[in-house]
């Protein structure tokens, strides 16, 4: 309960007040110690301030399980659709992307803002490969090409854009694509910066922390900027997740059609879960 109610400081501006109630929390708790350290900062930096530390909690902890089960969700996807032309919005190292990419591919439309894990993305492919790196956003992507695509996939990405543009964003591919892929988490649907918000995110931390112990990087420089920016209003916000009934909702409003959700890994943070979609066929046929 300290730890939500320093959340909760957080979210109202009230540092010292955070500050106050961590060093009053309970001895045992993984979290306290390292949120008050982080607050301490002077300079909260964002979550790819470091990508190195991004790098290293995706090779640890849970990680390694889910992005396996994450690749054989998508790959069957593939394997149904056969694609030819594929789009990948947020692609990270591409470890995903290399990973679940078949030979029909001819074109791979890699999206990714950090020029740093699209370099690394790049190195994945083999020469002849039909890529196109963009060291941008997807609106932005969007807004410069008129390409289409078979699938579009987007795995652990698709939540930065605040919902106002996701919405918009999905609107846009619903006319642009003929299978949509999202890999997300189920977060519950709460406020931002609630009382239940931060009671979830206290509980769910002090389980993510320990998966962690051994790299105290990750936590310093990828796990307490992502959850800080949930609460901060002074610090730009980086992730705007949902439950899945609501990206369910969120891709019939576009108007994509047979929304399919599995759930994949009994993640620390939230259930993992793929939803498949595709666009209605007459919206489809009608820009062919």
């Amino acid at each position: 309960m300290t730890v939500a109610s320093a959340l909760r400081a957080v979210a109202e501006g009230e540092l010292a007040t955070a500050l106050d109630l961590l060093a009053e929390a309970p001895a045992g708790s993984r979290v306290a110690p390292r949120l008050m350290a982080y607050l301490e900062t002077s300079v909260h930096n964002g979550v790819y301030a470091a990508p190195s530390a991004f790098q290293e909690f995706i090779e640890f902890g849970g990680n390694p399980r889910l992005y396996r089960r994450t690749i054989e969700a998508v790959r069957s996807i593939h394997h149904a659709t056969r694609p030819t032309a594929v789009l990948d919005i947020g692609c990270g190292d591409g470890r995903v992307t290399a990973a679940t990419v078949g030979p029909s591919v001819a074109l791979v439309d890699l999206v990714e803002p950090s020029s740093v894990l699209l370099g690394e993305a790049v190195a994945r492919f083999p020469a002849g490969t039909g890529l196109q790196p963009h060291n941008r956003g997807i609106v932005e992507h969007l807004d410069a090409t008129t390409t289409r695509w078979d699938v579009t996939q987007s795995t652990f990405a698709f939540h930065s854009l605040a919902p106002a543009a996701r919405r918009a964003t999905l609107g846009a591919l619903a006319d642009r694509t003929r299978h949509l892929v999202l890999v997300e988490f189920d977060v519950p649907d709460f406020a931002d910066g609630s009382m239940r918000h931060a009671r979830y995110a206290a509980d769910r931390y002090e389980l993510g922390l320990a998966e962690y112990h051994d790299h105290p990087s990750v936590i310093s420089d990828f796990l307490m900027p992502v959850l800080v920016g949930q609460f901060d209003p002074s610090t730009p916000r980086l992730t705007f997740e949902q439950s899945a009934s609501s990206w369910q909702r969120d891709l019939a409003h576009a108007g994509f059609v047979d929304v399919e959700i599995e759930v994949i890994d009994d993640y620390w943070w939230a259930p993992a879960v793929v939803i498949s979609a595709r666009a209605s066929t007459g919206q489809w046929g009608d820009r062919r």
